[in-house]
């Protein structure tokens, strides 16, 4: 009877071991964040003045972990990129310099970078871009 009684015990005790042991699933909402590397590095601005203005931006996507989002941004990256530089090409000096426009520009980034993949099929997955860097050269 003991010796029934100690394999029981030990067989519980060793369920509950593996059972902690076992990594979590991540959640259903978990994001990763994606670096565009390398730096964004382009003249801007209408040129009226005579002078070239240059705006280097290092980005970050933050993607969603489920569906194939991370996959098409890695074979799209040569589109994304061109979206983004074409559209901080075409930005003015008063809207560059500007903190609340250069936000609502980070949003229409964002809004570039969704575009370019809705093309190719992917709706979803991009939910956010971060700045981590934006330096102008005046």
């Amino acid at each position: 009877m003991t010796r029934l009684l100690l394999c029981i015990m030990l067989f519980v005790t060793s369920f509950q071991i593996t059972a902690e042991d076992e990594p979590e699933s991540p959640p259903t909402n978990a994001s990763m964040y994606f670096e565009l590397d390398p730096a964004f590095v382009l003249n801007y601005g209408n040129g009226g003045d005579g002078r070239l203005k240059f705006l280097r931006a290092e980005l970050t996507l933050r993607l969603a972990t489920q569906g194939n989002v991370i996959n098409a941004v890695n074979l799209h990256m040569p589109a994304i990129r061109h979206a983004i530089i074409m559209h901080l090409s075409k930005q003015s000096s008063q809207r560059i310099n500007d903190a609340t426009q250069r936000e609502i520009l980070r949003l229409e980034l964002r809004d570039q970078v969704r575009a370019t993949l809705a093309e190719t099929g992917v709706n979803e997955g991009v939910e956010d871009l971060l700045f981590n860097a934006f330096l102008v050269q005046r």
